[in-house]
């Protein structure tokens, strides 16, 4: 059996880019990361196969010696769960583009409350993940990052943890929140994986 071994790699100026191209096509959060976040002051990684793959920077499809599906998930878990330990007040947000609160959906009474899930900024949807919530709720908050736009930030604010029971997204959070993130992971290589910005500065 031959063993893979698999690293964070560098993506880059190409990765940097790709980055600020989704966040360019998000919701209200990435507009303050953008504005409040010099993106310079960190990395943008994926996870690979060492050597890595020459389609590495092509973001658009997936392809062999990248890593994705399962094994792309537990290594993103395994980051998003790191990060919870050392931020217990921490949180991750992940923007949907294409669901608004003002769809039928979210009010009517024979869809189960616990699939009308939602964090509301306006017209805007978010989800959200705590320390403590399990795998699947955070992976599932992930799944609703669509592979056109926008993305998910962990943050460290601890404004956040008023989300833990309100649904109702104030202003002055969504800056807030935006000026600690510490990682964006966005969906790439056909979203059967992700880039990570992680902050240095």
């Amino acid at each position: 059996m031959v063993s893979v071994t698999v690293v964070e790699t560098d993506t880059g100026d190409e990765g940097l880019a790709y980055v600020r191209t989704r966040l360019a096509g998000g919701l209200t959060l990435s507009s303050n990361v953008l504005a409040r976040v010099d993106l310079d002051h960190g990395f943008v990684f994926t996870w690979a196969t060492d050597p890595p793959p020459a389609t590495l920077v092509d973001f658009e499809h997936g392809s062999k010696g990248l890593i994705h599906g399962g094994v792309a998930n537990a290594h993103v878990l395994a980051l998003i769960r790191d990060f919870f330990l050392r931020n217990p007040f921490g949180s991750l947000w992940a923007e949907e583009l294409l669901p608004k609160r003002s769809d039928p959906f979210w009010t009517n009474p024979e869809i189960p409350e616990e699939e009308r899930i939602g964090w509301f900024f306006g017209d805007e949807v978010y989800s959200l993940a705590f320390p403590g919530d399990d795998d699947d709720h955070v992976l599932g908050t992930l799944d609703n990052v669509f592979s056109w736009g926008g993305g998910a930030f962990l943050t460290a604010s601890g404004a956040a943890a008023l989300y833990r029971r309100g649904r109702e997204i104030q202003a002055a959070d969504v800056g807030e929140v935006a000026s600690q993130i510490s990682f964006i992971i966005c969906p790439a290589y056909d979203s059967m994986g992700y880039l990570v910005w992680r902050r240095t500065a």
